[in-house]
């Protein structure tokens, strides 16, 4: 009783409480969260226990105007000793042929839930990483441009989000079959031949935003929104 007691006396007048030291990880994390990259690594100059803090987070924001800023981001991901991603997105003008690519194994390794590429230009180098990771629940990713021989593998992934991407039928196809719990789809401004099947189960939010488009049939029992934009040719609901 005397210890809580202690506990609760206020500090003498004039003392400084340095509340920052003393906050709990799970805090420091979830600040983190609202945070880029480059911001997180500069919240070691805030107290002495945050120095080590941030190699920890499990939200990583990384935002690269430009191939300068590789080795830095590089660096400093190697310092980090998150064993699980709650959150890795990437906003960049370039391609991923200017990432490393052991950025996108360790995103893999660290089963990430949930994973944002916003590349300015092809990134076929982080689809092909992304495409067999099984940890996904959200996956926002621009200028997709999907291999051949690539197997979809996503059985967590409920949200799927495609901006500005190449994408033919059969690739089409293959996304929905490797989706099984899927429940919200979105594609935007999409290029390739499109004169598809769109079949799903499990999916509950289907918007499709491109400038023609031809659907043979959209089959999901389960639909609860549907929202096209843009030239539609033979559109048929069952």
């Amino acid at each position: 009783m005397v210890s809580r007691r202690r506990r609760l006396i206020s500090p003498p007048a004039g003392e400084e409480v340095d509340h920052i030291s003393h906050l709990p990880d799970a805090i420091i994390h979830h600040i983190f969260s609202f945070l880029p990259f480059k911001g997180v690594v500069k919240t070691t100059l805030l107290s002495k226990q945050w120095r080590l803090a941030w190699t920890s987070t499990p939200y990583i924001h990384v935002s690269l105007p430009s191939e300068g800023f590789v080795p830095s981001i590089s660096r400093a991901l190697r310092l980090c000793t998150a064993t699980k991603l709650e959150k890795f997105h990437i906003d960049t003008t370039m391609s991923d042929s200017f990432i490393p690519n052991w950025w996108f194994r360790f995103t893999v390794a660290r089963k990430v839930e949930d994973a944002s590429l916003g590349f300015g230009g092809w990134c076929p180098v982080a689809t092909r990483f992304l495409c067999c990771c099984a940890s996904q629940v959200s996956l926002r990713v621009n200028k997709c441009c999907l291999p051949r021989d690539i197997i979809i593998n996503w059985p967590s992934l409920e949200k799927l989000s495609i901006h500005d991407s190449w994408l033919d039928n059969n690739e089409v196809t293959k996304i929905l079959s490797g989706c099984p719990v899927l429940e919200s789809l979105t594609l935007h401004f999409l290029y390739g031949p499109w004169d598809i099947p769109i079949v799903s189960r499990s999916l509950r939010e289907l918007v499709i935003e491109t400038g023609y488009l031809s659907l043979s049939d959209i089959s999901a029992p389960n639909l609860l929104s549907l929202r096209l934009s843009g030239g539609f040719v033979h559109v048929v609901d069952t």
